[in-house]
């Protein structure tokens, strides 16, 4: 695709909401005359194996999102898709902001619904069993695979173990082990956390769940 300094002139202009992720909310402005395409081989080779075929590149006006902060994680919506940032490139000499986007969705398979559970530390009075109290949040979107099951021991007793890998799209870092992910009313419990791709707010969890 050609480049052009002046915004306006390209065809196909659409307005679309832009998300821009912050810790204490995220905040959403309309963005008008804005450009996609699909993203170019070369522009796939050029990235060493960080953007890959099917990643949509979006074109805004600098004017009306560079006070916003463009950055990884956020995102465009258009026409009911989210394209999720996983790259930028902000010329100071051009009039646009150039963001490498993809469809989580598509590319990841998410297409299931899971939720978190915290543990609150901070309550100041424990439940009657002294278990832990959690804070719940969510839903995330996220891919359940189920790995494989197999009978073990647990705390003196016979259960069965099912071991599942989600990823989800979450800010998720301070996922640990005392952390639960809820899914399909199963709670299951975190073994290991890594990030996707090097995307820092794409998951990929081990967990386990051990019932009867």
């Amino acid at each position: 695709m050609p480049v052009f300094d002046d915004q306006s002139i390209l065809d196909d202009r659409q307005t679309v909401e832009y998300v821009s992720r912050r810790d204490a909310g995220n905040v959403t402005a309309s963005v008008s005359n804005a450009v996609s395409y699909g993203i170019s081989k070369r522009e796939v080779m050029a990235s060493n194996g960080r953007y890959q075929s099917g990643d949509v590149v979006w074109t805004l006006p600098r004017s009306q999102v560079l006070a916003l902060g463009p950055k990884v994680g956020d995102a465009v919506l258009a026409e009911g898709v989210k394209y999720t940032v996983i790259g930028q490139d902000i010329s100071a000499f051009a009039s646009f902001v150039k963001l490498t986007t993809r469809n989580l969705v598509i590319a990841y398979g998410l297409q299931q619904s899971v939720t978190i559970l915290r543990p609150n530390h901070g309550l100041p009075t424990p439940t009657a069993d002294r278990s832990p109290q959690f804070v719940s949040s969510g839903p995330f979107v996220a891919a359940v695979q189920e790995m494989g099951r197999s009978p073990a021991e647990f705390l003196e007793r016979r259960a069965n173990e099912v071991r599942y890998t989600i990823v989800l799209e979450a800010q998720a870092a301070d996922l640990t082990h005392e952390c639960l992910i809820v899914w399909n009313g199963l709670q299951l419990q975190i073994e290991s956390v890594a990030n996707v791709d090097r995307l820092d707010f794409l998951q990929q969890v081990e967990c386990v769940y051990r019932g009867e």
